[in-house]
């Protein structure tokens, strides 16, 4: 693409953010810049804070409706991610977390719309990065740089395809 266009990239993101806390402050900016394409990873605070899954699909839902409402932008939006062989937290909150987010991703995939694209992070493994437990950083939660080529080859499958 920036072959032929210009690319500008802007990072909004704020490690730890709940949906809630990007409505408030990071959905303004997005807005202003007036983007092209957006890539959005949010639920996964929520989960762990225990934030209702109906809470979270009501705010993801506003956070989309405004993007796709006041911009042109295609919206990759991943899917709340699978914490699955993560050692931070006991085997039981992992469960429990696995079980609400079924709720939240089925709801995420069933949406349809020219502009928008849900991005499976949660199921993706690459051929060469395919435990998953070797796929979380030193901390036992979050990506490191395999579950994060796992996550961009997630994102790159989304953007290659036509269809919603």
């Amino acid at each position: 693409l920036s072959r032929s266009h210009t690319v500008t990239y802007k990072n909004v993101a704020v490690s730890g953010a709940q949906t809630k806390d990007l409505i408030q402050t990071q959905l303004p900016q997005i807005l202003a810049y007036r983007p092209d394409v957006v890539t959005i990873s949010i639920g996964a605070n929520d989960a762990t804070h225990l934030v209702s899954p109906d809470k979270t699909i009501r705010n993801i839902q506003a956070i989309v409706e405004k993007i796709l409402a006041e911009t042109t932008a295609t919206v990759y939006l991943a899917n709340v991610p699978n914490f699955q062989d993560g050692t931070l937290l006991p085997w039981y909150y992992i469960s429990l977390l696995e079980f609400r987010n079924v709720r939240i991703n089925t709801w995420l995939m069933s949406l349809r719309s020219d502009r928008l694209r849900i991005v499976n992070v949660h199921d993706t493994l690459t051929p060469e990065h395919s435990v998953r437990s070797k796929t979380f950083a030193a901390d036992g939660f979050h990506p490191n740089d395999a579950g994060y080529v796992n996550w961009t080859a997630a994102f790159l499958a989304a953007m290659q395809t036509t269809t919603p």
